[in-house]
């Protein structure tokens, strides 16, 4: 009788330990879980601001000042603009994984490594055709930003 009395006995301490051990796992897996949903949402929005930022740059600009070219084999977004009688460009292109800029004076050698890296990318597009610039960005989990913006005169 003494030895049911004792398991009676244990059996709520049991529960007790399993319910704290299964609360346990229960949050860990939620916390993993939001951390790895907090991590997608930063970079969503970093290649997402990005993209905002290079569109943002080409509404400032007249449609005289893009151009598409390639430098060292990369493809550039090139705006040019004067300031006190000399020319400038700022260009945007993908280089090492990266979304970067460069502003340099009109004439200078590109080294691609110099410019600034905007975000993480896994590749950038831009294609002009009468006057309408689209603009096209994968990130590295192979999701695809995308905008078409109608350059002004």
């Amino acid at each position: 009788m003494q030895k049911k009395y004792t398991a009676i006995r244990l059996l709520p301490v049991l529960l007790i330990v399993l319910f704290s051990i299964l609360s346990l796992m229960l949050v860990l897996s939620g916390a993993g879980v939001y951390k790895n949903i907090v991590a997608s949402t930063r970079r969503n929005n970093e290649v997402r601001a990005s993209l905002s930022y290079v569109s943002n740059k080409v509404r400032t600009a007249d449609s005289s000042t893009i151009r598409l070219e390639t430098r060292n084999n990369i493809p550039v977004l090139l705006f040019t603009e004067t300031i006190e009688n000399t020319v400038y460009e700022t260009m945007i292109y993908l280089y090492d994984g990266s979304l970067c800029e460069m502003f340099s004076r009109q004439g200078r050698t590109f080294h691609p490594e110099n410019g600034t890296k905007i975000t993480k990318v896994s590749s950038f597009e831009a294609n002009l055709e009468n006057r309408l610039l689209s603009l096209r960005i994968e990130d590295d989990n192979r999701k695809i930003y995308e905008t078409k913006l109608s350059l002004r005169q």
